[in-house]
């Protein structure tokens, strides 16, 4: 409810702060989803390097499903670079790209938790604000 004593601008202000957590909120739920994916990769990565050919193993296909299937000579694996494009990439460059991209999501999970909390500590003080006045207003 609208206090005509409160400036309106704090509410909207208010009401942005709020926008600005669910998207923020958002941010840090791809992050961790992209994490679980890449961490994931590295993990794959790591046991074709390790596999001898011959060896039976399970592949992630998602929503756990998994295809059964021999190795046979792994050298390489094809990588999306984007756009569509696919390229060949030793096992230990694919490893040491998906680490990379690892390390960024979680340095990007962690800039936005920062401001995540900047924000709310921005909309709470704003809360108290408007609190205040109304409080002040109505004595």
């Amino acid at each position: 409810m609208v206090n005509d004593s409160v400036p309106s601008n704090d509410y909207v202000q208010l009401e942005l702060l709020n926008q600005q957590l669910k998207e923020l909120d958002q941010s840090i739920i791809y992050a961790r989803d992209q994490m679980d994916h890449a961490h994931l990769a590295v993990l794959m990565l790591t046991a074709l390097a390790k596999a001898n050919p011959g060896d039976d193993m399970l592949i992630p296909l998602g929503n756990s499903i998994f295809a059964e299937v021999k190795a046979h000579n792994v050298k390489t694996v094809k990588f999306g670079v984007g756009a569509g494009v696919v390229v060949d990439k030793d096992l230990s460059d694919a490893t040491s790209l998906m680490k990379g991209q690892l390390k960024e999501l979680a340095e990007y999970q962690d800039q936005s938790s920062r401001l995540y909390d900047q924000v709310i500590q921005r909309a709470l003080e704003l809360q108290d604000k408007i609190e205040q006045t109304q409080k002040q207003n109505t004595e």
